[in-house]
């Protein structure tokens, strides 16, 4: 089996699985399906989601003087 590339995976859309999460499980505590315990999980799912969304790519500059 060959594994992939950094430049031949597909980029993700506007939302990913933890994103989705996160917005299952705010739905659950507004229609009182989920305790408010989880409301921490919750919280964490929105972050990883954000966080894996930025798509920011920063190169390495080398450290030779021009």
């Amino acid at each position: 089996m060959k594994i992939t590339s950094d430049k031949q995976v597909p980029q993700t859309g506007i939302l990913n699985v933890f994103s989705l999460g996160a917005i299952s499980l705010t739905w659950g505590h507004m229609l009182g399906y989920v305790s408010l315990w989880m409301l921490p999980i919750t919280i964490l799912l929105y972050a990883v989601g954000y966080g894996s969304e930025i798509r920011t790519v920063t190169e390495l500059k080398s450290f030779s003087k021009n």
